[in-house]
């Protein structure tokens, strides 16, 4: 019994291994590679056995996603164009590629195709060598982080899925790591909440932090997916200065090597525009002519102007620490950025979503002073997230506005300057003093402390929710009012009475 067991396991693995790639004759190729994508192997020899054999292996859960793979014997068939083994990769059918075979690069080169392959689904990452393969790929992946029990997971499943579908023809594809069981990816990709959604492209990794809808995503899709920057004429600088931040490269006509500000471009392509001149009248009216090549950092419709004229080794740190605006205002997809990254902020808590005039002119202070220490400048509005600031800033909202100055990176905040007094928007210098000597300040951790109770977190929870917690109360105590005055036994109009069990059950 045993041995017909060993037999039948060994038969069911030899046919399970056969069924990784599809033996096809010339006509069988043109009905099958009609639709979605094929690899397949034209070969005269069986020298490539084994290695077709594993790569097929590797990627035959991609089947369920459109993507096949074949192999043609040219000993039998009369194979149109061939005199050497090579790779026929169709692609819902139309012949995108022809790959030597009896070269060694032939493998990065299919697994390109397969990554790049669009597909109408969102597709699960089991393995951290498939993430490792998408992340070095020239291809664009839209990858989202969740969780089964996580309810804004389960609300995002049918946006995402719709994401899938309409961009089957788009240069992107779209991928799912299930963090409950796949814990070791999360993990090396630093996934904090959930969902976390990721935009990998040109081996760079964003974070997505807009609206979870659908058309947002799409905007977002297009942007990400599109030039890194904008080459521009002097009609465009009344546009370029219009935004809060932008960065303009301006070169010689003669320098049609971009590849440089490429790169600087393709890192901060989700929040920087860039844009790219050779336009002498643009030279002319920014800071710095005449020196070229150069960036221009403008800020505030062209108020704020620095400028980069060094080598462009220098370019990325440069563009890192310029390219936030005169004042960040802080909401749910950046403060975390903010509030956890790794500059200085001064942070002013206001009452509402207007930038503050006198702060805004205290940003503009401190850029045209030419301080070389990174500050972001960031306004929250403390009414609306009052518990947090209390809890985190002890700052009430009867004492706003406020300004506190906060070190990420060491977890603290600082509430007085050198002087003992708060900081405020008639007093920059005081401001600015403390910035550069926080090490002489006296600092309080941000850190909600770990052993809060659940009474105290359900306190907090009430607090930040107080107003929908009161309304769905009372929408239950009107649906039980309504019930236990409207039910009735089944073909009567007499009011429920307690039966005779009923009163056995109390005595008893």
């Amino acid at each position: 019994m045993v041995s017909r067991l060993w037999t039948l396991s060994v038969c069911f693995s030899l046919f399970a291994k056969a069924l990784a790639f599809i033996s096809l004759n010339e006509s069988q190729v043109k009905t099958k590679t009609a639709n979605n994508h094929w690899l397949i192997l034209y070969t005269a020899t069986n020298d490539l056995a084994d290695q077709w054999q594993s790569f097929s292996d590797n990627y035959s859960d991609w089947q369920s996603f459109g993507v096949y793979f074949g192999q043609v014997d040219c000993n039998k068939e009369a194979c149109p164009d061939f005199d050497q083994a090579q790779f026929r990769l169709f692609s819902e059918g139309a012949l995108v590629n022809t790959v030597d075979a009896t070269k060694n690069s032939w493998q990065p080169v299919l697994e390109q195709h397969i990554l790049s392959s669009p597909i109408s689904r969102s597709i699960p990452i089991n393995d951290l060598d498939t993430l490792t393969r998408i992340k070095e790929s020239t291809s664009s992946w839209f990858i989202k982080f969740y969780a089964p029990w996580c309810g804004h997971c389960k609300n995002l499943a049918p946006v995402w899925e719709n994401l899938a579908m309409e961009q089957a023809s788009s240069p992107i594809n779209l991928g799912e790591v299930n963090c409950e069981t796949q814990r070791d990816i999360c993990a090396a990709e630093n996934v904090g909440g959930l969902p976390t959604l990721a935009f990998y492209n040109r081996g760079h990794r964003f974070v997505y932090n807009g609206k979870r809808e659908l058309d947002s995503f799409k905007t977002y899709v297009k942007k990400m997916t599109g030039p890194a920057f904008e080459v521009v004429s002097y009609d465009a600088l009344a546009k370029i200065q219009a935004e809060p931040v932008s960065l303009v490269y301006i070169h010689s006509p003669k320098d049609t090597n971009l590849e440089a500000i490429e790169q600087v471009a393709v890192q901060g392509m989700d929040k920087l525009p860039v844009y790219v001149t050779a336009d002498k009248k643009i030279d002319k009216e920014l800071k710095g002519a005449g020196k070229l090549p150069r960036l221009v950092m403008i800020k505030h419709g062209g108020q704020v102007q620095s400028v980069n004229d060094g080598p462009s080794s220098t370019w990325a740190d440069w563009v890192d620490s310029h390219k936030y605006p005169l004042v960040t205002t802080l909401a749910s997809h950046n403060a975390n950025e903010v509030l956890k990254g790794k500059r200085l902020v001064a942070l002013y808590l206001t009452a509402n979503e207007q930038t503050d005039a006198g702060f805004l002119a205290v940003s503009l202070d401190w850029e045209s002073s030419g301080y070389d220490l990174p500050v972001t400048f960031a306004q929250l509005n403390a009414k609306q997230w009052s518990t947090f600031v209390k809890r985190v800033y002890n700052v009430d909202a009867k004492d706003l506005p406020g300004l506190v100055v906060l070190d990420p990176k060491k977890k603290l905040y600082f509430k007085e300057g050198l002087n003992g007094e708060g900081f405020t928007t008639t007093q920059p210098e005081a401001l600015f003093a403390a910035l550069q000597h926080t090490d002489e300040l006296h600092g309080q951790t941000t850190d909600v402390p770990r052993g809060v109770s659940i009474v105290q977190k359900i306190l907090v929870f009430v607090g930040d929710h107080g107003l929908k917690i009161t309304l769905v109360m009372l929408g239950l105590s009107a649906i039980v009012f309504y019930i236990n005055h409207t039910r009735q036994p089944q073909g009567t109009n007499m009011p429920i009475q307690p039966t005779e069990d009923d009163d056995h059950e109390k005595k008893d």
